[in-house]
């Protein structure tokens, strides 16, 4: 397909990923983004990397492969459902919104597709990485699973024995399936950082999660290797991490890079984020913030990670006034911002399933706050971070309208979790309590 050209990059059937990207779930399996499918083989398995499956059989398997000659025929393969449904309904789905954008990564996306084989093959290594370096974390937070924490492996089976818990959460607990290894390490078990150091210059990001990626210990002598290989100055690096592993050792080799995306997850203050992170230290969270503070690496930008649920739900103004009361944040707006993510299952934790009166609290809290936003130019990237959440809150709250479901359950949940742990939720969380019960 040498002879294709670019202009397939108009296309409606044309994405980005196939040709520049790498990504993998915590047990190793291999999808085209965070938003698509697994990758299956023309014998229906899943694409795997590990002891016996080399990345570049991933990166130049069958499945793969498939996808990029689909493309390159005019139609958007399975594993895009994701975007094909979100286009129809007329959102900026993750493929049409990474085209817009071109990331830095994607850059020699021209080059890329001339070269791409009839078969599909591409002998340009990735340039990006989206890598779940396992499952391996020291904390329990309310809405992971196993799958994600080592930390839920042992509290998950208990509570998997209870009869009252509701069958979301049971769902939940189970996924993808009750006989799954309790650790998945793949990327110990695999050619991935001996792939990545031999193609180290044709990196140009490396997205590290988990589990907590700052834990795996390939991943530091991933680093190290690209320091000293002289890769670094030209490899942007991001992370989704829980800061509790980051150090000033470990700022001091994230300055050898490009770039630092760095996503701190914090999803309440004080208790509130100790009950619902547990294993976290609100005060360690505070002197983090701190550290990043006093960093003089320019080339930074770090954001908070805020998951919505219906634990914090009446707490998202606190946890936003908390983020910009540091002289930094306010001082160095450019580099600093909210992610709020939402939780949609389980749906026990969900706040579509909160009850009109709680919801309507938490709208008029964020109206209330946006009412009190000076003129001055950092409040300008706080009003933005609040309009973003106005209008989350607005699709969120409709989640499962059309399978109403009783608040009663978040209550059996929230109480068979505290049975865990010996926690009481309704001591640390008395408003919401009120509101739910």
């Amino acid at each position: 397909m040498t002879s294709k050209q670019p202009e397939v990059l108009s296309s409606p059937a044309f994405c980005v990923y196939p040709w520049t990207q790498l990504a993998t779930t915590v047990s190793g399996k291999i999808r085209l983004c965070c938003h698509s499918l697994l990758l299956t083989d023309p014998r229906g398995k899943v694409v795997q990397v590990g002891r016996e499956a080399p990345i570049e059989s991933a990166w130049n398997g069958e499945a793969m492969k498939a996808v990029r000659r689909t493309m390159l025929s005019g139609t958007l393969p399975g594993p895009c459902s994701r975007c094909i449904r979100q286009e129809k309904q007329g959102v900026v789905s993750r493929r049409l919104n990474t085209l817009r954008s071109r990331p830095r990564w994607a850059e020699d996306i021209e080059e890329r597709i001339r070269a791409t084989s009839a078969d599909g093959s591409l002998s340009a290594a990735p340039s990006s990485y989206d890598l779940r370096l396992g499952n391996t974390c020291n904390l329990r937070c309310v809405m992971c699973r196993p799958q994600l924490s080592t930390s839920w492996v042992q509290p998950g089976a208990s509570l998997l024995k209870s009869e009252k818990i509701p069958t979301s959460a049971r769902q939940h607990l189970q996924y993808p399936g009750p006989n799954g290894p309790s650790e998945q390490k793949w990327y110990a078990n695999s050619d991935l950082v001996t792939y990545l150091i031999e193609n180290a210059s044709s990196i140009r990001q490396l997205y590290f999660a988990g589990g907590e990626p700052l834990l795996a210990q390939e991943h530091w002598r991933l680093l190290e290797e690209l320091v000293g290989q002289g890769a670094a100055p030209e490899i942007d690096l991001s992370y989704d991490t829980n800061g509790t592993q980051i150090t000033p050792e470990t700022l001091k080799l994230w300055e050898n890079f490009r770039s630092l995306d760095l996503r701190l997850s914090m999803d309440g203050i004080g208790e509130k984020l100790e009950y619902i992170r547990e294993g976290s230290s609100f005060a360690g969270m505070q002197r983090l913030m701190n550290l990043l503070g006093d960093w003089p690496y320019p080339r930074a930008e770090v954001r908070l990670l805020v998951t919505i649920q219906i634990f914090n739900a009446l707490d998202l103004i606190e946890i936003l006034d908390w983020y910009w009361s540091f002289a930094w944040t306010r001082a160095r707006p450019n580099n600093v911002s909210i992610v709020w993510s939402f939780l949609e299952w389980p749906k026990c934790l969900s706040v579509g399933i909160l009850p009109p009166e709680a919801k309507a609290i938490i709208l008029k809290r964020v109206d209330e706050a946006l009412g009190r936003i000076s003129s001055a130019e950092s409040d300008e990237f706080k009003m933005l971070s609040l309009k973003n959440l106005a209008a989350k809150l607005k699709y969120i709250f409709t989640l499962w309208a059309e399978e109403p479901t009783p608040v009663g359950e978040f209550v059996g949940y929230a109480d068979a979790l505290d049975h865990i742990s010996g926690r009481r939720w309704r001591e640390i969380f008395p408003e919401l309590r009120n509101l739910v019960e």
